[in-house]
């Protein structure tokens, strides 16, 4: 499963919209990778965290049934509001040129949330630790940048959150425990070293300098 459904449901939440319905059809097959168990819980998962209405269809003629009798029921109800003699009008609640552009892929989309897009093709990379990044840095290169500071790879994975316990219990033990300093992020293990990895292996580091070095020279040759 990619990351689209995410994204659908997101401009889906900021339409304004009050009733929507989340269309889901057919079944996976048997030759899937994913099993069908993944699908139920994003189904549930979008019931209950989204409040969404979902739909299940079998096939994509059930599906043009359902969308069929949908529009129909909102057809008549519509018209029964314009043809009631005690209603002036009926408000709308936005043109659908203005629905059109808030539910585009593109538009209203500001540089965070396209780095919370990328954070989520980490693997193990979830809504929790996105969000604990996006608490912190506004863009790829703020996050980058803060991790470049840090001296190697222990460093690196304190600042995520991966601090060592000092073993023992003794008095020097404790000492070591109190000097610790609390770390910017929580995030997990495992999604600590793939960052850490991605970031800082010598191909990606020696691109992302390199793009670094370009842009400062863009810049300052416009300066002049």
């Amino acid at each position: 499963m990619d990351k689209r459904y995410n994204q659908q449901k997101f401009r889906l939440q900021n339409s304004n919209i009050k009733n929507i319905f989340y269309l889901v059809e057919g079944r996976v097959s048997q030759h899937s990778n994913l099993p069908q168990s993944t699908i139920n819980k994003a189904i549930l998962n979008t019931q209950i965290v989204q409040n969404f209405k979902v739909r299940t269809t079998q096939s994509i003629q059930e599906s043009i049934r359902l969308i069929t009798e949908m529009h129909i029921a909102i057809e008549g109800k519509f018209a029964q509001d314009l043809n009631n003699p005690t209603q002036d009008y009926t408000c709308f609640k936005y043109k659908f040129e203005e629905y059109q552009t808030v539910t585009s892929k593109s538009q209203g989309l500001t540089s965070k949330i396209h780095f919370g897009n990328m954070l989520r093709l980490i693997k193990g990379c979830g809504k929790e630790c996105v969000s604990q990044i996006l608490e912190k840095f506004d863009t790829l290169f703020d996050f980058y940048n803060a991790l470049k500071k840090l001296d190697g790879e222990t460093e690196r994975l304190e600042f995520l959150g991966q601090v060592k316990k000092p073993k023992g219990r003794g008095k020097k033990a404790l000492a070591m425990a109190a000097n610790q300093t609390e770390p910017e992020l929580h995030l997990n293990k495992n999604v600590a070293n793939h960052i850490v990895k991605l970031f800082f292996e010598e191909s990606y580091s020696r691109v992302v300098d390199q793009r670094i070095a370009d842009l400062a020279e863009e810049i300052s040759g416009n300066d002049v």
